[in-house]
């Protein structure tokens, strides 16, 4: 049995739930528990860890919590935020906009919580939706047939997608799904990917491309032509269509039909013999 005292109702009071987040000013007992290297300036920790395992007493089956590293940054980037990159991460929390690396992750005792505060302690519903989707992306990313990745970097078409996504309405741009006629072979070179994309707004910002939907100047027609620009150059992909979709709209018959695929942003393909290929975007 644990000698370490952990009182689950004062940590329930404290309010430590999933997404409460601290640092060494609000949690220094917390803190100093931290491995050296995740010990970094100015940083905040958000708890990932489940209330179920979190707040059970029991510190025989549950003696840890699970934690990410927050490092604050000056501005977001359209690539990875919505979760749409599943290694990195970038989302404003009550006008704190940070960073979070899944690589940057760790485990320490959570007996502390019972006699420390949170900085934070939860996030509204949308922020934590995405932390929770943004940790499972990570264990269900879609991989996408070598060939396909290898024309794209050929043509050199990553860095301008990814300026594209880095964009105004990129950063509106939730998620993207992609359908091929093919998602797992290679191809062979006189053979070519059928393509479309759909890019996943939100409510408000799918109804402010509504209204502009007819004006060819506006700043979302701008976004789906820059889209065709890049892809149409590139040998052996055909981009039939680039759309925009509001997230109410995309239903889950469309998403589990198999003619969509989630496009990560940081995507890695499965290279030939095990090798890796290189990100798409």
């Amino acid at each position: 049995m644990s000698a370490v005292h952990f009182d689950r109702d004062a940590s329930i009071k404290n309010g430590w739930r999933q997404g409460s987040l601290f640092n060494s000013e609000s949690s220094p007992l917390l803190y100093n528990l931290l491995p050296q290297q995740h010990k970094i300036k100015n940083a905040i920790y958000m708890v990932l860890s489940h209330p179920c395992s979190l707040l059970n007493a029991n510190l025989d089956s549950e003696p840890d919590l699970e934690y990410i590293v927050c490092k604050q940054i000056e501005k977001l980037d359209g690539n990875a935020t919505f979760g749409k990159n599943p290694r990195l991460l970038h989302i404003n929390i009550q006008g704190h906009l940070l960073e979070l690396q899944q690589k940057y992750r760790g485990f320490i005792q959570k007996s502390p919580i019972s006699n420390e505060l949170p900085m934070i302690a939860s996030l509204d519903f949308n922020d934590e939706s995405l932390i929770t989707r943004w940790m499972a992306n990570r264990y269900i990313t879609t991989a996408l047939p070598d060939m396909f990745e290898f024309r794209l970097n050929k043509a050199k078409a990553k860095s301008k997608l990814t300026k594209a996504f880095n964009s105004e309405i990129g950063k509106y741009c939730k998620s993207v799904y992609i359908s091929l006629n093919e998602f797992i072979k290679d191809l062979s070179d006189d053979e070519s990917y059928e393509c479309s994309l759909v890019f996943v707004l939100s409510r408000d910002s799918y109804a402010k491309y509504v209204e502009e939907e007819d004006n060819e100047q506006s700043s979302y027609s701008d976004f789906l032509k820059r889209i065709s620009d890049i892809i149409d150059p590139v040998v052996g992909i055909n981009l039939n269509r680039a759309m925009f979709v509001g997230e109410h709209r995309l239903t889950i018959e469309q998403v589990e039909s198999g003619k969509l695929k989630k496009w990560q942003f940081d995507y890695v393909s499965i290279g030939k013999e095990g090798e890796v290929g290189s990100p798409v975007i």
